[in-house]
């Protein structure tokens, strides 16, 4: 409203610091009223909103309104503001959906970003919709810009399993390396998402077994108790259930690479 009687106005300092800072930049304002507006993350327990400049006046360039406190001319470098209406909206966490799942392998699928009807939606895959369709795997991630201007990320990890009427035989792999690289640090099945159940145990070449594992997510980090064990041909024996229920047997052998 620029019909304000801004001679009624006091002017006051506030000793406060402030919880979260909009870095937009400075706004000036030289003769009628601005709608600031911008994206303040709460870290969560604040029990109030300090809205103002928090700038010293000889770092702010801002504009006095003429007839404010008396002033009838503009004066730079006073940082002085007037709020009318203050509207504090709250912003709807981002996420996908479906959440951190597993589907069949070669499949498509459809991911989709929310919150609905932003200004934008950015996918790690370069897609810029709100629901993308896929037949990858591995970690999806998307930045959106909500209509307010707020940049949020969610993201999601998306596993594969067999689906098919046949079922995979279990495969082994026949080397691994743990010197803790990231690459090939752990023995373990390779599809064991395929089965429904897994057993298996490793042996050193005196025959002594150094680990034995009795889930589907069980792996060998190439230690026997709380010992690095040597590097050389190690011997597994597994049992396991494929994906129809039937049980099998599978032996052979690894090499620990160091």
């Amino acid at each position: 409203d620029s019909h304000y009687d801004y001679a009624d106005v006091d002017s006051f300092l506030i000793d406060e610091e402030p919880d979260v800072e909009n870095t937009s930049g400075i706004i000036t304002e030289m003769n009628e009223w601005t709608k600031i507006s911008g994206c303040f993350r709460a870290k969560g327990g604040e029990y109030k909103i300090i809205i103002g400049n928090f700038r010293k006046d000889s770092q702010t360039d801002t504009a006095q309104l003429p007839g404010a406190f008396g002033e009838e001319t503009y004066k730079s470098g006073m940082s002085y503001f007037l709020f009318d209406d203050i509207l504090v909206k709250e912003i709807p966490e981002a996420y996908i959906l479906p959440a951190d799942t597993v589907v069949c392998r070669d499949s498509f699928y459809v991911l989709s970003a929310y919150p609905e009807n932003a200004r934008s939606y950015t996918w790690n895959t370069s897609a810029a919709t709100q629901s993308i369709t896929t037949n990858k795997y591995g970690n999806f991630t998307v930045t959106i810009v909500t209509n307010e201007g707020c940049v949020q990320e969610a993201s999601v990890t998306v596993h594969t399993k067999f689906c098919g009427p046949v079922c995979p035989p279990l495969y082994m792999p026949n080397a691994f390396s743990p010197n803790n690289d990231g690459l090939n640090d752990y023995f373990a099945p390779a599809n064991a998402i395929d089965m429904r159940e897994v057993d298996f145990s490793i042996y050193n070449r005196y025959g002594q077994r150094v680990y034995s594992g009795h889930s589907l997510k069980s792996s060998w980090d190439g230690r026997y108790g709380d010992k690095l064990c040597d590097a050389g041909t190690y011997f597994y024996y597994s049992r396991y259930t494929d994906c129809h229920g039937v049980d099998f047997t599978l032996k052979g052998d690894v090499a620990l690479i160091r």
